[in-house]
């Protein structure tokens, strides 16, 4: 579960560039110094995410403290991955380096861009796996080989890419209706709109993927089947059918469910858990994961991802403007503040409140296996499965709370000392879901309200960027002689002019146009330096 989160706000990340300016002129030797070492990086966290493992082994509580010392690199190695990416995508202006430069005569093909787009996050994943290979070998006890390890991710990986780019592909096939295509560059909220639909897709369609794309088997008629679907039907919930999950060889052990509708809801269960738990307990492990399904949390998880992707979208120009005197106080580029940003933001929606959301929701469940089993045999399958997974009961995770907290709740209810209590966690879950969302939609329709009321340079503006992303440059140019005309002391308008003119091989005029730019914004280096390059550029003509 935690490879579709990571892989899913890779794609947010890699998706959410527009640029507020004209990118500049792009080194192709240096992108790729930057690649590979980034990805360099991302293989050295989680070789030492490894290595202080293996170290911790031999220190004073053993197992349990490589456990930690183990959990912990990882999940910094995993936000070096997301950083260097996100780093890639809005510091280097990756995306425009890919969409305007024909890489191999294939970066203007359909598609091809989008997978290009997405092949550092795969680059930087792929080396942070062969990193961490060794410590989740050593911490699962597992037999599988390191290819076998690489591939278990990439397949999880490639559950929300593919009804992504199929996405993407229609949106791509808008090249051949210019002025819709036009009308989603220039008008923010209906790209909001189009990543809102994509969440719901693949919320949606993602349970038919695991099928195809995890190795599964149907779970055959038994009495472990018969009990499920018992505790199911007195339940009123309803579910498509049963999986067993081949993770060949992993040692883990994990059950889940997955499908906010009926009719393709699945239920997926690892050989390593059939494997070691007696039936009784798979029956209460497979009973927390109807629990979800019966208290709707994939529904809950659907509407907090599209309350990101509005809150995302819909802020972000703003912020732009809000963060442009941090950069005017203490100079550099705004990309990095955007990017910082973007950054928290991440952190504190996916980490802080989804976390905090989903520890609810999982109590909830936790409380319904233990009403439909019994709170002794569900305490026990956590007991197993936190000493298969190797972590030490006190160790808390992202979406769960500590196994020992999980058990100690389910032996007071064996005792009597504490009730079944499904209301305040689920009260507190669906109070957060709701300002999330309210909040999310508050932003999305005062975004609407803006793209409305738009005013007529800044519609011209994202005119511009659109042709100059469609490397129109012809048309660029015109538009920004509207511009200079409606706002002549405006040294930016004459700075695209030229850039514009500079891609069209007029340099002398091109020149001008800077020179302009540079006079009436003499303390931005940025200009200075572009009419450097322009002037060396001419001097090599001659």
């Amino acid at each position: 579960m935690a490879g579709l989160l990571i892989c899913i706000v890779a794609i947010v990340i890699g998706f959410s560039y527009a640029p507020a300016r004209v990118p500049g002129y792009f080194n192709i030797y240096i992108t790729l110094g930057v690649f590979l070492s980034s990805a360099a990086l991302c293989a050295l966290m989680g070789a030492r995410a490894s290595q202080q493992m293996r170290r911790a082994i031999g220190l004073p509580g053993g197992r349990f403290a490589a456990a930690i010392s183990f959990a912990k690199g990882r999940r910094l190695s995993w936000l070096a991955v997301l950083a260097l990416y996100g780093i890639c995508i809005h510091l280097f202006d990756y995306p425009h380096l890919v969409r305007s430069r024909e890489w191999l005569g294939l970066g203007g093909v359909p598609l091809v861009s989008s997978v290009l787009v997405l092949l550092p996050f795969f680059l930087f994943a792929a080396c942070n796996l062969a990193g961490l290979y060794r410590g989740e070998k050593l911490l699962r006890a597992s037999t599988w080989g390191l290819w076998q390890y690489e591939g278990f991710y990439m397949r999880q990986f490639l559950v929300p890419v593919l009804p992504f780019l199929i996405f993407s592909a229609a949106l791509d096939t808008l090249g051949y209706f210019p002025r819709a295509e036009e009308s989603i560059y220039v008008y923010p909220s209906l790209l909001t709109a189009f990543f809102c639909l994509f969440i719901l897709l693949l919320f949606t369609f993602a349970p038919l993927l695991f099928r195809f794309l995890w190795k599964v088997e149907r779970l055959p008629d038994s009495p472990l089947r018969r009990r499920v679907e018992d505790i199911a039907s007195s339940s009123s919930v309803r579910f498509h059918d049963i999986y067993i999950w081949h993770t060949g060889g992993s040692g883990i052990a994990n059950a889940m469910v997955t499908g906010i509708f009926p009719r393709m809801r699945y239920i997926f269960v690892t050989e390593g858990l059939l494997a070691v738990l007696p039936e009784e307990e798979v029956v209460a492990v497979l009973a927390h994961e109807l629990g979800h399904a019966k208290y709707r949390h994939m529904q809950m998880y659907v509407l907090l991802a599209i309350s990101f992707i509005a809150l995302v979208n819909s802020v972000d120009q703003y912020v732009v403007s809000m963060l442009s005197w941090m950069q005017e106080r203490f100079g550099g580029s705004p990309d990095v503040y955007v990017a910082a940003y973007a950054f928290v933001l991440l952190l504190v929606f996916w980490g802080v409140i989804f976390g905090f959301t989903s520890r609810r929701l999982e109590q909830v469940a936790d409380a319904f296996a233990a009403q439909k089993v019994s709170p002794q045999v569900f305490g026990s399958a956590l007991e197993r499965i936190g000493m298969l997974s190797g972590g030490p009961r006190a160790m808390s995770s992202w979406r769960h709370f500590p196994i020992g907290k999980r058990v100690r709740v389910m032996r007071e209810m064996a005792d009597g000392i504490a009730t079944i209590r499904l209301g305040r966690p689920a009260t507190v879950a669906l109070a957060v879901v709701l300002i999330a969302l309210v909040l999310g939609m508050v932003l999305f329709g005062y975004e609407v309200y803006s793209d409305a009321t738009i005013s007529p340079a800044v519609l011209l503006e994202r005119r511009f960027a659109y042709a100059w992303a469609k490397k129109d440059y012809q048309r660029a140019v015109g538009l920004t002689d509207t511009l200079i005309r409606t706002e002549p002391e405006n040294a930016y308008f004459h700075y695209l002019r030229g850039a514009g003119l500079d891609e069209l091989g007029r340099l002398e005029e091109s020149m001008a146009a800077l020179q302009i730019a540079v006079e009436l914004d003499s303390e931005n280096k940025e200009y200075a330096r572009q009419l450097k390059l322009l002037r060396q550029k001419i001097e090599k003509g001659k």
